[in-house]
């Protein structure tokens, strides 16, 4: 039968048949829990659990010595602020974004 919905990614095949496979890919920003593919049982059920795509995390952005980090989420497209304790200045950008590659960029600014 019918594979069922699948959220944040595509869906690769379209025989839905005894032994066709189909294959999962999320899109950008994020990352497959479970099997890339899916056989179709004899049955008629598909192999495996279902799997999700989950966003992608680039886990809490580093601290900044004089200053603080100001930020609501981790996952992608999530950006954080810094801004330097009274005295200080901003050495680098005081914006940083979580990329697809679950890295924050740019480099972390420093507070001089």
């Amino acid at each position: 039968g019918k594979p069922p919905t699948f959220s944040f990614g595509t869906i690769t095949g379209d025989v839905y048949r005894y032994s066709f496979i189909i294959t999962y890919q999320c899109t950008t920003g994020y990352s497959l829990v479970g099997d890339e593919s899916r056989r179709c049982e004899e049955n008629g059920k598909w192999s495996g659990p279902d799997p999700i795509c989950q966003p992608v995390s680039c886990g809490t952005p580093s601290t900044v010595t004089n200053g603080q980090v100001v930020f609501a989420d981790t996952t992608y497209l999530s950006t954080a602020q810094y801004l330097c304790d009274s005295g200080f200045i901003i050495q680098g950008s005081s914006e940083i974004i979580c990329e697809a590659s679950s890295v924050w960029v740019p480099e972390i600014p420093t507070c001089e």
